[in-house]
């Protein structure tokens, strides 16, 4: 919906049209909505791809649509979920703001640990990979199944019993993942374990480094992704045990609100969802 600007410049492939004024703001959330997938499908027409359908401009506007007679009720319903959304942004506003900060804290100690001597990471831990296929997973499964997505899948059968870190190998490369307990792993996911020092220390050090060591080793033009002489690059400070567990306190409070935030988003959208589904015919 053109909200922002006066005008605009878009494909001829998309379909322009105005609603009357009173309409326009329920139908923008109508769309967002999947109730009107369903009458696409059946009146619409597949291209050469089975998950592509085009519809034809008359057969569109001949769609109905079940507005609320009454402007109010349309009115309130607008608003009820114009809050809604405006929730979601203000909350993500502050998860992002959160996980800059984060950033911006880890680099800031690990400029002070530079004077330090230090240790390749293949050196403090023990490498290897998952084993299985990426199509592994199984829906409600009882342990974690990590591949190289920013999602968390599940499967029923577990190959690791460790505190770990789990390194996206290619798709979303150098994603790095911290995990304690049984799990299993996608096979171009790098499973790091044994640790001889704090593991979420050696993380922060990671999420610092691996994307410049990835970009160095990749060839130009290249897809970028991660070879076992990756890990001999990443290199750890060598400082004492209490100074890395103080380290990790830091990052642990500022994880725990994170993952608040996150939590607060997931069920957010869900309600979002849930709403739109239920209050369009």
């Amino acid at each position: 919906m053109l909200e922002s600007y006066e005008s605009g410049i878009v494909s001829p492939l998309y379909i322009c049209f105005k609603m009357n004024k009173n309409n326009a703001f329920f139908a923008k959330w109508f769309f967002k909505s999947n109730k009107w997938h369903k009458y696409i499908y059946l009146n619409g027409d597949n291209g050469a791809r089975d998950d592509r359908v085009s519809i034809k401009d008359e057969s569109f506007f001949k769609m109905p649509l079940a507005i609320p007679n009454n402007p109010f009720e349309q009115e309130k319903i607008v608003n009820f979920l114009n809050l809604i959304d405006k929730k979601i942004k203000y909350v993500n506003k502050k998860f992002i703001a959160l996980k800059k900060y984060k950033k911006g804290i880890s680099i800031k100690i690990l400029k002070k640990l530079d004077s330090y001597d230090s240790m390749s990471l293949s050196k403090l831990c023990n490498v290897t990979t998952g084993k299985l296929d990426a199509n592994a997973m199984t829906v409600n499964g009882k342990y974690k199944f990590f591949t190289c997505s920013r999602e968390d899948y599940t499967i029923n059968n577990y190959a690791f019993n460790c505190e770990a870190l789990l390194i996206s190998g290619n798709g979303e490369v150098g994603l790095t993942k911290y995990y304690k307990g049984k799990f299993n792993a996608y096979q171009r996911t790098y499973v790091l374990y044994n640790f001889k020092r704090n593991a979420k220390f050696i993380k922060m050090c990671i999420d610092n480094q691996i994307s410049t060591v990835i970009k160095k080793e990749t060839n130009k033009g290249a897809m970028p992704y991660i070879k076992l002489t990756t890990f001999d690059k990443i290199l750890i400070p060598l400082i004492s045990k209490s100074v890395e567990n103080n380290i990790e306190d830091i990052i642990n409070v500022i994880d725990k609100k994170i993952e608040l935030l996150e939590n607060s988003l997931k069920a957010l959208n869900l309600i979002k969802k849930q709403l739109l589904n239920s209050m369009f015919i």
